[in-house]
């Protein structure tokens, strides 16, 4: 709460800390802290962290697109792209992999990737909000407005039956 939803730095750093001194051995709690800190530009500390979480679980698939994730926000796209292709044929069928490979892939400018990518993860999500608007959005940004508002208007109709947050 105190990272995600507050912003409140200190006190999250101050609850990770206590709970993995408590529990070191908890990888989820390494992964959320590897997040708040990557939030925070705090890169290095996030490395540390999240490889703590795949020395702990190494077969998470959220771990290991967080890993990928963290390097590509990082600038390391290299290592990202090579992270999360590892986590995708690991599991072809988590599309967060798919995801966070595709904004990868468009962050270095490969829109065929990215495109590939984000189909792929808006398939497996079974055409999940969160993956729709970053299709529409990837579609928006090749100048593909046909496409984008396609998807916008899909969204839309989603948003009739259940959540769908203002991000998406």
């Amino acid at each position: 709460v105190n990272a995600f939803y507050e912003n409140d730095w200190e006190a999250s750093k101050r609850s990770f800390e206590l709970a993995l001194n408590y529990e070191p051995s908890y990888a989820t709690a390494h992964l959320w802290y590897a997040w708040a800190l990557t939030i925070q530009g705090k890169f290095d500390e996030a490395k540390h962290h999240i490889q703590l979480a795949r020395n702990l679980d190494p077969l998470s698939n959220i771990i290991l697109a967080s890993d990928g994730w963290i390097a590509s926000l990082s600038g390391s796209y290299g290592r990202a792209n090579n992270l999360l292709s590892s986590a995708i044929e690991l599991n072809p069928d988590f599309p967060r992999s798919h995801l966070w490979l595709a904004y990868n892939y468009w962050v270095t400018e490969e829109f065929d990737s990215a495109l590939y990518h984000l189909e792929q993860a808006v398939f497996l999500s079974k055409r999940h909000p969160q993956y729709l608007s970053s299709l529409g959005f990837l579609y928006g940004i090749t100048q593909q407005p046909e496409k984008a508002a396609e998807i916008n208007e899909e969204i839309s109709g989603k948003s009739q039956d259940r959540f769908v947050s203002n991000y998406d």
